[in-house]
């Protein structure tokens, strides 16, 4: 194994304090987890419906506006991870941009669902999402790369690493499933007397949650730094490399993508995610007009995800030890596409329970919690096995570039998540759905041409992402090569 130059690294003096528990740490990435929950649980999975539906914005320039917000902020993720992998000062590298992004995420997502402009003002109303969810993505990335960023610097241990990413993602997935059970609870439940699904339509029942998320969110974000405070005198700090112009930083952020583990996770993520943001971008569609699911029978669905989540982050780590991440996350991958499709692709065979029929809801609980548990653990290890490419990468290039390597699962995963959500307005306007429709007024047809585009859409995006992780190369014995290696440096 060659070894490039090594970067100067050494430890932040004066050492001062105890390094926080493993308890302490858990907890702080679970926290971040939450932050990041709550945020998407409102732009993933409502915006799409409250733009369209209840404000009146054409589908196209709904999609056009979400799509190209994450697109133009997924450039700013590896921006982000190269000012933080150089930054200095007395929080160390990671905790200034963290810091910095609590007030405006908070803000941000705020306003995203107060425009002062209405269905007549097509442009206007365009121009705002837009604006707006840019701000909103762009915080959210000075908050979520340098937490990811932290792992690899926290703990060399190869299982340790899927507990703490366990913690985050779980808390993201629990996080977001709760807020979206309180959302069709409190304000967005069915009006006494009403079709089931009608409140989907109630725009201040969004508003008013929308301040109390936000509200949720400025407290968990200021509290991660806060938790973390105490691994500040611990960190690693890299000796500032010399002036480089653009190109140059250009060329070592390409070096580093150039590895062909990172390239598998990212190929991978791309179309995961992808897939993933197609089924947020039409979740409330899919439940409220193709299953007409009310309220209640909504947040069954979503307790599920909830306590699926729970278990993933408990069960995960003792699956994943001792075990080769590549081989697992290739089965937990499969079996997850199969299911989380599965219940549509059913229903197009005339094969599930009728809408309206007692059974319907407890055979989609089932498929939501074994989908929900799957989805929590992919997402982990694909966290996970980005922080053993950290090593990897400065073996081969003599960088140590926690922030670069880590912005590229935010970065595919935003850009993906875009392009699943311009899907979602593709299949919407594939199916010729109506605006402003209620659920119980939908024709039976159009319902059943969207999931006809559906399941094969989900299918192809599965099977790709699939196929990219068979080329991720760390296992658990280079791993350890790699840190004998850089203990001999």
């Amino acid at each position: 194994m060659t070894v490039a130059a090594p970067v100067a690294i050494a430890l932040d003096e004066p050492m001062r304090g105890r390094v926080p528990s493993v308890r302490v740490t858990s907890l702080a990435f679970a926290l971040s987890g939450m932050v990041i929950g709550a945020t998407n649980t409102g732009i993933n999975f409502f915006i799409l419906l409250y733009y369209n539906q209840v404000l009146g914005l054409r589908p196209a320039l709904a999609g056009l506006a979400l799509g190209g917000a994450l697109l133009i902020d997924a450039i700013v993720d590896p921006l982000v991870g190269i000012m933080s992998d150089r930054w200095r000062s007395r929080l160390g590298r990671r905790h200034p941009f963290l810091i910095a992004a609590v007030v405006p995420m908070a803000v941000a997502y705020v306003a995203i669902w107060y425009p002062p402009f209405g269905r007549d003002q097509q442009w206007a109303l365009f121009a705002y999402l837009f604006a707006f969810m840019v701000l909103l993505r762009v915080a959210i990335s000075l908050f979520d790369v340098p937490t990811n960023a932290l792992i690899p610097e926290l703990t060399r241990d190869y299982d340790r690493r899927t507990a703490y990413s366990a913690a985050k993602t779980s808390l993201n997935w629990m996080t977001a499933n709760a807020v979206g059970i309180l959302i069709y609870a409190i304000w967005l439940a069915d009006p006494p007397g009403g079709p089931a699904g009608a409140g989907v339509l109630n725009r201040a029942g969004y508003q008013s949650a929308a301040l109390w998320i936000g509200g949720g969110v400025l407290l968990l974000a200021a509290a991660v730094p806060v938790a973390l405070r105490g691994w500040i005198p611990h960190l690693r700090r890299v000796t500032p490399p010399t002036a480089a112009s653009a190109r140059a930083l250009f060329g070592q952020v390409i070096q580093t993508y150039a590895n062909r583990s990172i390239l598998a996770l990212l190929a991978s993520a791309i179309f995961f995610a992808a897939g993933v943001g197609l089924t947020q971008a039409l979740w409330v569609y899919l439940l409220s007009y193709f299953w007409h699911l009310g309220a209640n029978q909504v947040n069954a669905v979503q307790g599920a995800y909830l306590i699926a989540a729970l278990v993933a982050w408990w069960a995960l780590p003792r699956i994943a030890r001792g075990r080769d991440k590549r081989r697992l996350i290739i089965a937990l991958s499969a079996i997850f596409w199969i299911d989380d499709v599965a219940p549509i692709a059913l229903r197009l065979a005339h094969l599930m329970p009728a809408n309206g029929s007692p059974a319907l809801t407890p055979v989609l609980v089932g498929f939501g919690f074994v989908d929900g548990v799957l989805f929590n653990m992919v997402i982990a290890m694909v966290l996970s096995m980005l922080t053993d490419v950290v090593e990897d990468n400065l073996v081969r290039t003599g960088r140590r570039e926690e922030g670069v390597v880590l912005a590229g699962q935010t970065l595919v995963t935003k850009a993906s998540t875009a392009l699943g959500t311009v899907l979602g307005a593709g299949l919407l306007t594939l199916a010729r759905f109506p605006q402003g429709a209620p659920p119980a007024e939908l024709p039976p047809d159009v319902a059943f041409r969207l999931g006809a585009w559906f399941v094969p859409a989900m299918w192809a995006l599965g099977i790709a992402s699939t196929l990219a992780m068979t080329r991720y190369g760390i296992t658990r014995e280079r791993h350890h090569a790699n840190l004998a290696t850089l203990d001999t440096i």
